[in-house]
């Protein structure tokens, strides 16, 4: 079944509450959630039942679950954690709270030379961390990067949040 946007109070493994669906992606559903314990607001990213079943879907998302974990730069958003709870398999990342490139640039909307050369950058940065720790990005596109107030922020293995106007 297709989880709706209302989580119905749903807390996976007792730790992270669902609050709200934010995205979906190919193989799974993004939710602005809650850690029961600190309060904090995190990224959950669910693998979509149907592809619970799957061999093959369910070793690609634990691949990169745990591949994102071992990434811890500026401009790449932090996989924190990894489990599943009954027929849910998940992962917890930080939420970051910005708008994806793609509706930046989308239809015939435009950024200066400079904010564009100043993206570019820092994904080129988080994908040179990334390429020095051997994994590649097999997801680049502009849906997958987050333009906040502090910068970017890559998601293209996992995830984002929505626009912050500062």
């Amino acid at each position: 079944r297709k989880m709706s946007n209302s989580s119905n109070n749903i807390v996976l493994s007792g730790k992270y509450e669902l609050l709200e669906m934010t995205a979906e992606g190919g193989m799974s559903y993004i939710y602005r959630a809650r850690c029961v314990k600190t309060g904090n607001i995190v990224a959950a990213k669910i693998l979509k039942p149907e592809y619970i079943g799957n061999k093959l879907y369910q070793e690609a998302f634990k691949k990169e679950a745990f591949h994102s974990m071992r990434l811890k730069h500026n401009n790449i958003v932090r996989t924190l954690d990894i489990g599943s709870d009954g027929s849910y398999r998940y992962m917890i990342m930080e939420y970051v709270d910005g708008i994806p490139l793609s509706d930046l640039i989308g239809g015939d909307r435009t950024i200066s030379l400079k904010t564009s050369v100043s993206i570019a950058i820092k994904i080129c940065e988080g994908l040179e961390y990334a390429h020095h720790k051997g994994i590649i990005h097999k997801d680049l596109k502009p849906s997958n990067h987050d333009k906040t107030r502090h910068g970017t922020g890559d998601h293209g293995f996992w995830h984002c949040g929505r626009y912050y106007k500062g």
